[in-house]
């Protein structure tokens, strides 16, 4: 399972990046944002460490759920990638939006 999860992930990732990569050949001459300062960087780099850790800490299934619905799955792929009745997916993943918003603000009110 965990096996065909992953070659699914990795096919969708290279089908978007190959997109975007043709968009960018296409724009190569328009105006891109400023790179981030030294603070920024710093306030983004804390923020993936916060997302890194509460992610870490949720169930195996909560997790799976939020990646695939992160990287633009529907629900009937994310039933079919994890074997979950696709009528279960809305309330599953409202779950675990939930649970990954209590992990990530308990993260942010650490010391």
């Amino acid at each position: 399972m965990t096996v065909a999860l992953n070659l699914l992930r990795n096919a969708r990732t290279t089908a978007r990046r190959h997109e975007r990569l043709l968009q960018l050949s296409q724009h190569a001459g328009e105006r891109t944002d400023p790179a981030p300062r030294g603070d920024e960087l710093v306030q983004i780099d804390e923020a993936r460490h916060r997302v890194r850790l509460a992610v870490d800490q949720l169930p195996e299934r909560e997790r799976q759920l939020l990646m695939l619905r992160a990287e633009g799955y529907s629900y009937r792929e994310m039933a079919i990638a994890l074997d979950i009745n696709e009528a279960s997916i809305g309330t599953l993943l409202a779950r675990a939006k939930e649970a990954f918003r209590h992990l990530y603000e308990d993260e942010s009110d650490a010391p």
